[in-house]
């Protein structure tokens, strides 16, 4: 098999050159060609190796998808990265590197821009969760094997290894309370909440690899956690016992705690959860298939219904936030497996229904700019989407005083024995 260079048009989604060679193909990658490059501009080309796609060999399925009225996205890419499900993504805040983690054990970094990867591999068990620090300096890892690993990304980019070693790169934080489910930073990058299956809530501090507090409410396992974008110590966390808290992850203070009522025939579990950019409000999706915009109250202001299956993950667009994207997934049957672009804007509409995940879809991250989206399944597939350009808006310029969180990874050796 050989590879196939597309030199797609950014305008109407369309390949406008296609070649062929025979031989060993280069890294994958995906990039944006000069203005007299590719036949004119506003063309992406696109080199893609014959072992990662699922369609034809060395053609990326590059087709419409969507309602076909401007709100949807198209799907870039179909990667297989993994042996085995693929239960965890995110996408770095700063640049197009996008981290999925598996029951295989491992983390992988793709970098969309260039196709570089590199596999991190110091869990012995499924990872479970997955998130980049704010400014990208850090990655945090969580899995069933009861532990969380910090990763120094500067180590991990400019390591000469495609496979740098877990205790040259990372940390790891013991927690032996359980099965980690879930893992969010903080807005300043500060703390580090974890999520596990002793109904426990855990937060961190980064600095000193130590647990600052440990937050008792829910009643079953805890699966799911997110901080607000715009108040440094809130926190809301979801459980299998139906109930959504919001913390004040300093004092350890439950502010609300509402219970969700399910569907006839339908689990009470909170899989999923995601802060608004604006930080008034939040979305948890859950196994009664239901989405529930949540204000900070504790009131549900809003019930976005169609899924056929569990909402297994949620995802505002950075920016405004006017598009909400989801992924459903069962374990056996009844469920179409689809990510779910919701326009907020507009609530009565129907959501734009992408299918592309031939089994359950786990989780779903926006890039920083919003434009692209990633989603991971269990079909061991890791998807690149492309938004329609009509719903990709401006970001707000960054706040004064911003930078980069580098200098937190700072300092880890002689704060090695807290971890």
């Amino acid at each position: 098999l050989g590879t196939t260079f597309v030199a797609w048009s950014l305008g109407t989604g369309a390949p406008s050159r296609r070649s062929r060679t025979c031989g060993t193909y280069p890294s994958h990658g995906v990039t944006r060609c000069s203005d007299d490059a590719g036949g004119g501009k506003g063309v992406i080309l696109a080199c893609v190796p014959p072992t990662f796609t699922e369609t034809a060999p060395g053609l990326v399925g590059f087709k419409e998808r969507g309602d076909g009225m401007g709100f949807g996205a198209v799907e870039v890419s179909a990667l297989k990265p993994h042996s085995d499900n693929v239960v965890c993504c995110a996408f770095s805040p700063d640049v197009d590197l996008c981290c999925t983690g598996s029951n295989d054990s491992s983390l992988i970094l793709w970098r969309v821009t260039d196709g570089w990867t590199a596999r991190l591999a110091g869990h012995f068990s499924c990872v479970t969760c997955c998130a980049f620090q704010p400014g990208g300096a850090l990655l945090a890892s969580g899995s069933a094997d009861e532990t969380l690993r910090l990763w120094d990304m500067c180590e991990v980019l400019t390591s000469e290894s495609s496979t740098p070693k877990a205790d040259e790169v990372s940390i790891e934080l013991k927690e032996y309370g359980g099965a980690i489910q879930a893992c969010a930073f903080s807005r300043s990058g500060k703390s580090l909440a974890s999520a596990s299956a002793d109904s426990l809530v855990r937060v961190w501090s980064v600095e000193r690899c130590a647990v600052l507090r440990v937050m008792h409410g829910h009643k079953s396992w805890v699966l799911c956690c997110a901080f607000s974008p715009t108040e440094e110590e809130i926190l809301v966390t979801g459980g299998g016992d139906g109930y959504v808290i919001v913390w004040h992850a300093e004092t350890g203070q439950c502010l609300t705690r509402s219970k969700v009522a399910p569907k006839l025939g339908t689990s009470r579990e909170i899989t999923c959860c995601a802060f608004h950019p604006g930080g008034e409000e939040f979305a948890t999706g859950g196994e009664d298939r239901l989405i529930r915009i949540w204000r900070m109250d504790g009131e549900a202001a809003q019930v976005l219904k169609g899924h056929k299956g569990a909402v297994r993950g949620v995802a505002y667009q950075p920016g405004a936030g006017h598009v909400l994207a989801s992924v459903e997934g069962n374990v056996l049957f009844g469920s179409d497996n689809s990510l779910r672009l919701w326009d907020l804007r507009n609530p009565h509409a129907p959501p734009a229904v992408l299918k592309g995940h031939k089994r359950r879809a786990n989780a779903c991250s926006f890039n920083g700019t919003g434009e692209l989206l990633v989603t991971a399944g269990n079909d061991n597939a890791v998807r690149l989407w492309r938004l329609d350009p009509s719903i990709c808006f401006p970001l707000p310029p960054p706040e004064e005083g911003g930078g980069s969180t580098r200098a937190l990874s700072q300092g880890w050796g002689e704060h090695s024995s807290h971890a």
